[in-house]
């Protein structure tokens, strides 16, 4: 959220948004601004939809947005399939219009639903063509605080729903394990900005 903030956008087109918790969150933190999630999942939308009525859902649109996310998304897409789904996700954007990409990094063990993981090399190989990388950053530290703090939120046991207790570890993980380094990180966070189309 940090990144938004940081940044002035009125449109945002969240691409596999999934049952849309994220639009959701940001359409709390963000009023008055124009928000799409898009998802090939039909499944995945009518969750979202139930969830957040008064937003929209669909999986495709013509629109231009000034801003995007793809939260662990790319891990998804196959290596000969990622240029066209990049040049995709691009007809979509406004001119200069920025983006916050997250995908698992190479350090964490690939997941049988995952073509690839990344790292800093191979992300700004991929995203080359389409994007100019404005800043890339580590997170979602491998520790074993992280890992109590994952069992607290749930496990096999229970899933904790007390509010003042997920917002607490949240705190604590976001002031302790959220910032990692290229060893011990999960995750790739990575702003990055259309690149201009000279004519």
């Amino acid at each position: 959220m940090s990144m938004l903030t940081a940044r002035k956008f009125d449109s945002l087109v969240d691409i596999g948004c999934g049952d849309g918790r994220v639009l959701k969150e940001i359409a709390q933190r963000f009023p008055g601004k124009r928000l799409v999630g898009l998802d090939y999942s039909e499944k995945s939308l009518s969750f979202a939809k139930a969830f957040s009525p008064d937003l929209t859902f669909e999986t495709g649109t013509d629109e231009l947005f000034d801003s995007f996310l793809l939260i662990e998304v790319i891990e998804h897409i196959s290596p000969l399939g990622m240029e066209s789904f990049l040049a995709g996700v691009c007809q979509n954007l406004k001119e200069g219009a920025f983006g916050i990409i997250t995908t698992p990094c190479d350090n964490v063990a690939l997941n049988p639903k995952h073509y690839q993981h990344f790292n800093r090399t191979s992300i700004e190989e991929t995203l080359s063509a389409h994007f100019d990388i404005v800043s890339l950053e580590y997170i979602s530290a491998d520790t074993l605080g992280t890992k109590i703090i994952q069992r607290l939120l749930a496990n096999k046991l229970f899933i904790l729903n007390e509010k003042r207790s997920i917002s607490y570890l949240y705190s604590l993980y976001k002031e302790r394990y959220l910032n990692a380094t290229e060893r011990n990180a999960t995750q790739l966070c990575v702003l990055v900005r259309k690149k201009s189309r000279i004519s």
